[in-house]
C-alpha cells in the first residue's frame, strides 16, 4: 500500500516488475552541516532591580455557620421606639369667594310675585262663598238680619256674577266682575272696621259710613263700617285701585 503520510506519495503500479533496491553506504552518517558565520559577541545587560512590594490589607477568614470554628453571636437587647403618630399638617386657609352682585335680583323678584299670587287666592276663597246658590241682590236682603249694602250704580264696565252669590252662616256673598277681573264683598254684622290687614291704608268717607283703601297681597281691597254692617271688599285679576273706591262710594243699603 502507499503511505499516505508522506507529503508527496507517488503511486505505484504493482503490476510492473519490482526494481532492484540499493542501499545507501553510510545510512547512519548525517549530512554534512554548512558552518553558520559566528554572531558578534553582544553586550551583557544588567537587570533593573526588582520593585519593592505593596502591602496587602490582612485578609479576615470567613467562618460560615457549617464551619466548626463558627461561633455564634451573643444575642443583644433589641430597643423599640414606641410608634408616635405624625403630627397632623395644617390645612391651608380657605379662600374667600369673589361675591358675584347681579345688577336684578331676579329670584327674589319671581319670590315675591308667588307670594303675592298666593295670597291673593287665599283671599279670594276666603271672601267667596263655601257654595254657589246663585241669590239676587232681593234674597240676600232678605235673609240678612243686618242692613244689606251693594253698589247702586256698579263701576263703568262692571256686571253683577249672580252664580256666585250665596248666604252662609249669617253671612252674605256677592261679585261683581268684568273679563277677568273681580270685586268681592263679604257683609256680616259688626261694630270695628278692624283694617289692619291692609297696608297702605287710605280713609275715605262714603253714603255708608268711613272706609280704608288699601292693599292686601299686592291687590286693592278695603273696609267699609256702615252702621252695624261690616263690609270686606277683595279683588282678584288686576282690579284697579281707583275701581274699589268707586264701588264703595256707590253703597247703597237695599230698601
Amino acid at each position: 500500500m502507499d503511505d499516505i503520510r508522506r507529503p508527496d506519495p507517488q503511486r505505484r503500479d504493482y503490476s510492473l516488475p519490482r526494481a532492484n533496491y540499493t542501499p545507501p553506504a553510510n545510512p547512519s552518517a548525517l549530512p554534512a552541516v554548512q558552518p553558520e558565520a559566528q554572531a558578534p559577541p553582544q553586550p551583557i545587560q544588567m537587570a533593573p532591580a526588582p520593585a519593592a512590594p505593596v502591602p496587602q490589607p490582612p485578609i479576615t477568614p470567613v467562618i460560615s455557620d457549617s464551619s466548626p470554628d463558627y461561633t455564634p453571636a451573643p444575642p443583644q437587647d433589641v430597643v423599640r421606639t414606641p410608634y408616635q403618630a405624625p403630627a397632623p399638617q395644617p390645612q391651608p386657609a380657605p379662600q374667600p369667594r369673589a361675591k358675584v352682585v347681579h345688577f336684578f335680583p331676579y329670584k327674589y323678584v319671581a319670590a315675591a310675585v308667588a307670594v303675592l299670587l298666593i295670597l291673593g287666592a287665599a283671599g279670594y276663597f276666603v271672601s267667596r262663598p263655601a257654595k254657589k246658590t246663585g241669590l239676587s241682590a232681593d234674597q240676600l236682603a232678605k235673609k240678612s238680619a243686618f242692613s244689606f249694602y251693594y253698589p247702586q250704580p256698579v263701576p263703568s264696565g262692571y256686571t253683577y256674577i249672580t252664580e256666585q252669590n250665596a248666604f252662609q252662616d249669617g253671612q252674605a256673598y256677592f261679585m261683581i266682575g268684568k273679563g277677568n277681573k273681580h270685586i268681592v264683598f263679604h257683609e256680616q254684622t259688626g261694630s270695628q272696621l278692624a283694617a289692619a290687614s291692609l297696608s297702605k291704608p287710605v280713609t275715605i268717607q262714603t253714603p255708608g259710613g268711613k272706609a280704608v283703601v288699601g292693599m292686601v297681597a299686592g291687590q286693592p281691597a278695603a273696609k267699609v263700617l256702615a252702621g252695624s254692617t261690616l263690609i270686606s271688599v277683595n279683588t282678584t285679576g288686576g282690579v284697579s285701585q281707583d275701581d274699589v273706591k268707586t264701588a264703595v262710594q256707590s253703597l247703597k243699603a237695599k230698601e
